[in-house]
C-alpha cells in the first residue's frame, strides 16, 4: 500500500498559510497581557521543579512524597522522541510488556503492568485509552508517578500513572514546522501554531497538525499516521479561567507478530533466538491494525477568594480499532517451522467518561496551616470486545514465507463490559512548625463492573465499596533538601484474560495493593536528585497450570530507585536513573510459584543520557544514551528468562539561521549496534526488539 505525498503536504501548507493570518488577526498590545498559568515554557537542563499529577498538581517535587520522574520537552527534543516508550525509557524500571512497539506502547513499571484504560492520563485528569500510539508533538512533558495512586485516581494498577501534559500558548507568538524521516522510509510533517489575543491577551490558542507515512522496516510494512490537536484557554475574569483540550489520532499499520513461549520440558524452557525484526512474517495488506482515538477535556478554575478555589474537569476519550494481530506458536526450535495464528478482532470500541469536582482551600488552626482538598470523581469505562475469529497458517521463524490473502469478515457478537468507578476523597496537607508536613488522605470508592458474554448471554456483575487511606510525612531538612515517607492503599482492577487463555476476555475481580516508601529529594540551581526505597504488596494474576488467567496470590515488590538530572558541567546536561528490584511471589495456589520472580520483572535497570554543547561550535550539541534492562522471567514459574540487554543511542543537533529563521537540524540513532534482543514478555508471549533506527529532523521557527 502507498500513501501519496499530499498527505504530508497538507498540514505544512495549512500552517504556513495560517501563520500570517493569525499573526494579524490575533495580535494585540502585549502591555495588556494578563497573567495566566501555562505549561509549555522550556525546561532548563532536563529538570522540572513542579509536577502536574493528581493530588500533587502544581506542587514542587520537594513537596511530593512519592517517586515522580519528569521527562521534559527539552529532553524529548534532544532524543527525537516520538512515542511514550521513547520518553519513558529514560525512567529506570519502565519496560515494554507482552509485545514490541509498532502499533502502541504496552508498558510495565517496576514489573507491574500499566492498565491501558486507566493508568494513562491527559493533563493529570482524563484517562486516555492507550491502545493507539500516543502523540508527543503537542506535549510539554511526560510524567511518571510510580506506585500506588488510588487516592486521586481510584481503581488503577499500582504500577503508576503516566501523565502527558499539553503545551499551551505563551506570551510569544509561535509558528513551527518540523520535518522528520528515518532510514526505514518513514516521513512526517508537523506544524505547531500558538497565539494569544484579546484586549487583555485573555484568549490563548495552540494548534498542532501532524501527518506522515510509517515504515516498520519489513518489506511492505507501511502505513499512515495523522494527528490534530487544539489547546484553548480563556481567562474570563481574574478569578475564572477555562481550558479546553481536543485531540484526534489515526494510525493504520501492520502489527508485528508476537511469539508464544514454548512448552516447558521437565520444568525448563529453551527460548528461540530473537528473529530479525525487519523480516515480513505477516501479510500487511490484511494483517494490520487500523485505529483512531479522540480526546476532549474541559477544565474550569474558579478562585473564590484568596484562600479557596474550585475546579471542574469533564472529559471523554474514545478509541476504535479494526485489529488483526498474529502470534507464532507450536514451532520447532531447530528448523523454525511452526504455525502462525491470526486473530481477527473488528469493531473494538472503548470509551472513558470522566468528571471531577474539587474544592481546595487554606485553614489555620493555631500554629498549624492546613491545605485541604475535597473532591468527587466519577469515571465510566466501556469496552465492546468483539468475539473475534482466528485462522492458522504455516510459517517459519528463520526464513519466513509469503502469506496468502485471506478474506477478513467482522464478528457478529461482542463481549461488552461497563465499569463505573466513583469516589470521594479528602486530603489534608498540614504544615507544622519545624519545616514538617503531614499529608493525610482518605478515599471512598464505589466500584461496579458489569460484563456480558456475547456467546452465552450470561451477565457477570461485580460491585464493591471501600475506603483507601494514605499518609505521608515530609521534613524539609534544608530549603532545597527534603526527606519523606508515605503509606498508601489502593484497589485495582483484576485485569482481562488474554486471548491465549482458556478464559479469554474474562474480566477479573478487583484486588488490594499496599505501598510504603521512604525517600530523599534535593533541588538545586542547575540539577536535582532523588532516591527512594519502596515496598509494594499486590494481588497477582497469571496464566495458571490449567491455562486460566486468574488472581492467584500476592506478590511483593521491594526496591531502590535513584535519579539525577541537570547541568553537571557548564555545557553538559545529564538525565540518569537506576533501579534495584527484589520481587517475588509470596502467596499462590500453585506452591511452585512461591518465591519466584513475577513475569517481565527485571532485578536491575538503569539509563544514562547526556548532551554536550561544545564551545568551539556555536549551535552544535552532541548526545549519547545507554539503557540497561536486566533479565526477565517469561512466566510465573520462572521456567525461562529473556536475557538482559544494553542498548546504545547517539545523536547530534545543530541550530542555525536559514533565510533569517531559527532552524534546528537533528540526527538520532537508536540501537546503535543493531543488537537483536527480546524487548518484552508476559502473558505467554515474547516481543521482538526494534532494529537500528536512524532518524533525521529539521525544525524551523517562522
Amino acid at each position: 500500500m502507498t500513501y501519496p505525498n499530499r498527505y504530508l503536504l497538507k498540514p505544512l501548507l495549512l500552517v504556513l498559510c495560517t501563520g500570517g493570518v493569525f499573526s494579524d488577526a490575533l495580535a494585540s498590545p502585549t502591555e495588556h497581557l494578563s497573567t495566566i498559568s501555562v505549561i509549555g515554557s522550556r525546561e532548563k537542563a532536563f529538570t522540572a521543579n513542579a509536577v502536574q499529577l493528581g493530588a500533587f498538581r502544581d506542587q514542587t517535587t520537594l513537596d511530593t512524597p512519592s517517586t515522580v520522574q519528569v521527562v521534559t520537552r527539552e529532553l524529548l527534543d534532544a532524543q527525537g522522541a516520538t512515542t511514550l516508550f521513547d520518553a519513558l525509557k529514560n525512567t529506570a524500571g519502565v519496560n515494554r510488556a507482552q509485545i514490541g512497539g509498532g502499533v502502541y506502547d504496552n508498558l510495565s513499571i517496576r514489573g507491574i503492568g500499566a492498565e491501558n484504560r486507566a493508568n494513562y492520563r491527559l493533563n493529570g485528569a482524563l484517562p486516555v485509552i492507550n491502545l493507539i500510539e500516543m502523540p508527543l508533538e503537542n506535549k510539554a512533558r511526560v510524567e511518571a508517578l510510580k506506585g500506588v495512586s488510588a487516592l486521586y485516581y481510584g481503581f488503577v494498577s499500582p504500577s503508576g500513572i503516566v501523565n502527558m501534559v499539553t503545551n499551551r500558548a505563551g506570551s510569544t507568538p509561535l509558528t513551527v514546522v518540523e520535518l522528520r524521516a528515518d532510514q526505514k522510509g518513514s516521513q512526517n510533517v508537523h506544524g505547531d501554531l500558538a497565539r494569544r489575543f484579546g484586549e487583555r491577551q485573555q484568549f490563548g490558542a495552540r494548534f498542532n497538525l501532524s501527518a506522515g507515512k510509517v515504515e516498520l522496516g519489513a518489506p511492505g510494512y507501511e502505513g499512515e499516521r495523522r494527528f490534530a490537536s487544539a489547546a484553548l484557554d480563556w481567562r474570563a475574569t481574574d478569578a475564572l479561567t477555562f481550558k479546553l483540550d481536543l485531540e484526534h489520532i489515526q494510525k493504520d499499520v501492520p502489527e508485528p507478530m508476537a511469539i508464544v513461549i514454548p512448552t516447558a520440558i521437565n520444568g525448563q524452557m529453551t527460548l528461540p533466538s530473537p528473529p530479525n525484526p525487519d523480516l515480513a512474517y505477516t501479510n500487511p495488506d490484511w494483517q494490520h491494525t487500523d485505529a483512531s482515538a479522540s480526546h476532549v477535556l474541559l477544565r474550569s478554575d474558579l478562585r473564590i477568594n484568596d484562600r479557596w478555589a474550585a475546579t471542574l474537569e469533564a472529559g471523554r476519550a474514545e478509541t476504535k480499532r479494526e485489529r488483526v494481530s498474529s502470534q507464532f506458536q507450536k514451532y520447532d526450535l531447530a528448523t523454525g517451522e511452526g504455525e502462525m495464528q491470526s486473530f481477527l478482532q473488528h469493531g473494538q470500541a472503548y470509551s472513558n467518561d470522566n468528571l471531577r469536582l474539587e474544592l481546595a482551600g487554606l485553614i489555620d488552626t493555631g500554629p498549624i496551616s492546613h491545605e485541604l482538598t475535597l473532591g468527587y470523581t466519577t469515571n465510566k469505562r466501556y469496552q465492546a470486545g468483539p468475539i473475534g475469529s482466528s485462522m492458522t497458517m504455516r510459517q517459519n521463524l528463520y526464513t519466513p514465507r509469503a502469506v496468502d490473502w485471506h478474506s477478513v469478515t467482522a464478528p457478529t457478537m461482542f463481549n461488552p463490559s461497563t465499569i463505573k468507578d466513583k469516589g470521594g476523597y479528602l486530603l489534608d496537607r498540614l504544615h507544622l512548625p519545624g519545616d514538617l508536613q503531614i499529608l493525610a488522605g482518605l478515599r471512598y470508592s464505589d466500584y461496579e463492573n458489569r460484563a456480558t458474554n456475547g456467546a452465552t448471554g450470561n451477565v457477570t456483575a461485580y460491585s464493591t465499596n471501600d475506603v483507601s487511606p494514605s499518609l505521608g510525612l515530609i521534613w524539609a531538612v534544608q530549603p532545597k533538601l527534603s526527606l519523606y515517607t508515605s503509606y498508601i492503599e489502593g484497589l485495582e482492577e483484576g485485569g482481562t484474560a488474554p486471548g491465549s487463555a482458556a478464559n479469554a476476555g474474562e474480566v477479573l475481580k478487583p484486588a488490594l495493593s499496599e505501598q510504603i516508601e521512604f525517600g530523599i529529594k534535593g533541588v538545586f540551581a542547575d540539577w536535582q536528585f532523588a532516591a527512594a526505597v519502596f515496598n509494594i504488596i499486590r494481588a497477582q494474576a497469571y496464566l495458571n497450570m490449567q491455562n486460566v488467567y486468574a488472581l492467584d496470590g500476592k506478590a511483593r515488590y521491594r526496591g531502590l530507585e535513584v535519579s539525577m538530572a541537570g547541568q553537571i558541567l557548564p555545557r553538559t546536561a545529564v538525565y540518569a536513573t537506576a533501579m534495584l528490584l527484589n520481587a517475588e511471589q509470596r502467596q499462590a495456589a500453585d506452591v511452585n510459584q512461591i518465591g519466584k520472580r513475577p513475569e517481565n520483572t527485571p532485578q536491575k535497570a538503569a539509563s544514562l543520557f547526556f548532551e554536550h554543547k561544545p564551545a568551539m561550535v556555536a549551535g552544535l550539541a552532541i548526545n549519547a544514551g545507554i539503557y540497561y534492562t536486566g533479565n526477565r522471567s517469561v512466566n510465573a514459574l520462572n521456567q525461562a528468562f529473556i536475557p538482559g540487554v544494553i542498548l546504545f543511542n547517539a545523536g547530534a543537533s545543530y541550530r542555525t539561521k536559514m533565510i533569517g529563521r531559527d532552524t534546528t537540524f537533528r540526527l538520532n540513532i537508536e540501537n546503535l549496534t543493531n543488537k537483536r534482543y527480546w524487548a518484552a514478555t508476559g502473558k505467554g508471549t515474547l516481543g521482538v526488539g526494534d532494529s537500528r533506527l536512524v532518524k533525521l529532523a529539521m525544525k524551523t521557527l517562522f
